[in-house]
């Protein structure tokens, strides 16, 4: 019988068999592999998941200090991605920032859960808030804020001392991504959406890179960050060619769960078939003259960003 406080768009309905690895009630079955879980062993997957492709990527040393970076239009998978990197970093002597935007519209929620959650690790984490969701919505594509998300939090870097920035993009959005570069004709954009890149000392990773939205869905359901109702859409607002690019990826991913799970892989492939070189990291591409342009407009546009830093346990000034 399934537990009924985890029944989900995923689960409800349906009598699941028994957790593939502890034997009792499962409550979640995983589509890319078709293991069975309860909800514990679940979330010691997920966890372990995380664990294994920060470790593969080289994204954090175990005395990093980093900035989880909350995008405005992704906020169940930012929230998820923040709540599992602190469950995991609870072991490490780290210093973890939390970027978080006053100017979006849950705001009060997110930063009310934040401090309720991780108010006792006091000295290890930090809250740097400032507005910037606006400059999310002024952007019409899902690689315009992919581009943004980077440079973003970059510049909030600036004002704390990190040796790492996570961001939360899963495997299912940066597949899109690369789907969307290859109906653009963009091969050179695909060979820089990487799980990892290094720009002035400082790592820029996405920790769900091997994780599925399924997976991200339900570990929100877990943890109780689905029920917040979080106001976000990051497919709500793309480019017709990204819409074109989602539905492909949906259509793969019912074909074959393989095929749809590796579109990200080798991505240097695409590096050494161009003889791609000179490289903006920052903005996931060649060096070009309408990439510069983007990064400059960009970075004009969030150049005056003001932030505020305040351990969670203190209220942040909208």
């Amino acid at each position: 019988m399934i537990d009924s406080k985890y029944k989900t768009p995923l689960t409800a309905g349906r009598v699941l068999p028994k957790c593939t690895y502890c034997g009792r009630p499962a409550v979640y079955r995983r589509r890319t592999s078709g293991e069975y879980f309860c909800s514990a062993c679940f979330t010691r997957a997920f966890i372990r998941r995380i664990r294994k492709t920060i470790a593969e990527y080289s994204m954090l040393t175990p005395t990093s200090s980093m900035l989880l970076f909350f995008s405005p239009d992704m906020p169940v998978t930012s929230l998820a991605m923040i709540d599992s990197i602190i469950k995991l970093e609870k072991e490490y002597p780290t210093r973890i920032y939390i970027s978080l935007p006053t100017d979006y519209k849950d705001f009060d929620t997110v930063e009310n859960v934040l401090r309720e959650k991780y108010c006792s690790l006091k000295e290890q984490l930090y809250l740097v808030v400032g507005d910037y969701a606006g400059f999310f919505s002024s952007r019409s594509s899902l690689n315009d804020r992919y581009v943004l998300s980077r440079l973003l939090s970059l510049s909030i870097a600036e004002h704390v001392s990190v040796d790492s920035i996570l961001l939360p993009y899963s495997l299912e959005s940066l597949a899109v991504l690369v789907l969307a570069n290859i109906l653009s004709a963009k091969i050179d954009d695909v060979a820089y959406i990487e799980p990892v890149v290094r720009l002035d000392d400082v790592a820029i990773g996405y920790p769900l890179y091997d994780t599925p939205w399924d997976d991200i869905v339900f570990y929100s359901y877990i943890r109780g960050i689905y029920e917040l109702g979080l106001v976000g859409g990051i497919y709500s607002n793309c480019s017709k060619i990204e819409k074109r690019a989602y539905g492909i990826y949906r259509d793969l991913a019912l074909i074959s769960k393989e095929l749809a799970y590796n579109i990200l892989k080798n991505p240097s492939v695409f590096r050494e078939t161009l003889g791609l070189e000179e490289v903006s990291a920052e903005c996931g591409g060649r060096i070009g003259k309408s990439m510069l342009n983007e990064c400059s407009s960009l970075r004009r546009m969030i150049g005056n960003i003001r932030v505020e830093i305040l351990s969670p346990c203190q209220q942040a000034h909208p």
